[in-house]
């Protein structure tokens, strides 16, 4: 997957989650206050904090967003690295938001 299908990856989530009338927010990276690692958007559903970082098949889990993924689920978060649509769907039903 390249960038561009890693981008399009991420906005067909985004367009997902509004659809269902999940919130969710994203965090650009290298803005103002965004620190490494963060994860690309975060959603909330039935109370759980959900953070999502889209990844190409190849793409590399820095350590730094490993390191968040550990901080992140230890505050009671969910945080998932998504590669594919399949992916998205199997944390919507880890959700249970289908």
């Amino acid at each position: 997957m390249s960038s561009s299908e890693e981008a399009r990856l991420k906005t067909r989530i985004r367009k997902d989650l509004a659809r269902r009338g999940i919130w969710y927010t994203n965090i650009p990276n290298g803005v103002l206050g965004s620190i490494p690692g963060d994860p690309d958007m975060i959603a909330c559903h039935d109370g759980h904090m959900i953070a999502i970082e889209g990844k190409a098949p190849r793409g590399v889990k820095r350590t730094q967003q490993i390191d968040r993924k550990a901080l992140i689920e230890a505050c009671g978060g969910h945080y998932y690295f998504i590669r594919n649509w399949e992916q998205y769907q199997i944390m919507l039903e880890k959700e249970g938001i289908i």
